[in-house]
């Protein structure tokens, strides 16, 4: 848990990354994926309907009209080559501004996913940095966690803070560590620190303790009270991302995307949870037992 203190940046136990920086392109859906492909068409004429190319019309049966597919031609239902990651990054793009060609004004038709994609932009500009009311979440009745985790009273049962102070004095003295952690558990950061102290029973102890808390223990804590700071922080930005009502390129709301955003956030949102409690357990309790190593 120290090496996870003093280490730069914000990562869970197993050294992923929980910083909102290294995990904002999980938002990025690429429209080519889940509407088609981004580049748009330039034409000199509005849009307008064309019959799909693979129907064909002749006169059959006793001289009825009648439509039927060409079963020869079918569409490329093959899946996109590069991976979801590399479109999230890569497909990134609005529809093209029309431009005045040599003929005349030119009409630009974007693509359903440069649709997407134009209405995703908007959408991040309009509500950066703030939670908006997303109705199918509230539809639900469900939401992504918000930036708090439980402090005050609560019994801690996480002493490795406790643990790490006992075991640094020990070895300031014995060049051992003497507390064993089961001992810790049993009673206490407090008392396993007077523990502790009655094996010292040195004249100068006092004094080795207090530099020690002056010099290691005020870098350990300035840094966790950095990192609780960043925390707090990276859990808002995931909150306003898991909020955000992802758009269809047509208008009204995209269920699934905007669904797994939230999960998305709400997955994330727990673990800088559980690292921000760890923190806040590990501050108590060494506090603790440096105060029962000073009294």
């Amino acid at each position: 848990m120290i090496d996870q203190i003093t280490a730069s940046g914000i990562t869970s136990a197993d050294g992923v990354s929980l910083a909102w920086e290294d995990n904002d392109w999980l938002f990025n859906w690429p429209g080519e994926l889940i509407y088609g492909g981004l580049v748009p068409l330039a034409t000199d004429e509005p849009e307008q309907f064309e019959p799909p190319e693979d129907w064909d019309y002749n006169l059959r049966d006793r001289g009825r009209t009648r439509g039927y597919v060409d079963r020869s031609r079918k569409l490329n239902s093959s899946p996109p080559e590069q991976s979801i990651d590399e479109l999230r990054k890569e497909y990134l793009k609005g529809p093209v501004a029309p431009e005045d060609g040599p003929e005349g004004p030119q009409f630009a038709r974007p693509t359903q996913a440069a649709g997407y994609m134009a209405r995703v932009n908007r959408d991040r500009t309009l509500a950066y940095n703030r939670l908006v009311d997303n109705p199918l979440l509230d539809s639900l009745n469900c939401r992504t966690l918000l930036a708090d985790w439980p402090t005050g009273d609560r019994a801690s049962a996480f002493n490795a803070g406790a643990q790490w102070v006992l075991d640094s004095i020990s070895s300031e003295f014995f060049s051992a560590a003497l507390v064993p952690s089961y001992l810790v558990d049993a009673i206490g950061p407090r008392y396993a620190a007077h523990v502790l102290l009655s094996l010292i029973d040195h004249r100068h102890s006092q004094e080795i303790i207090r530099r020690w808390r002056d010099g290691h223990w005020r870098t350990v804590a300035v840094a966790i009270d950095e990192k609780l700071e960043a925390i707090q922080d990276a859990m808002t930005r995931w909150a306003i991302a898991g909020h955000q009502p992802a758009q269809k390129p047509e208008g009204g709301l995209d269920p699934v995307i905007t669904l797994a955003n939230a999960v998305t956030a709400t997955v994330a949102i727990y673990h800088l949870a559980k690292l921000g409690q760890a923190l806040t357990d590990f501050r108590e309790t060494a506090r603790a037992a440096l105060l029962g190593l000073l009294e």
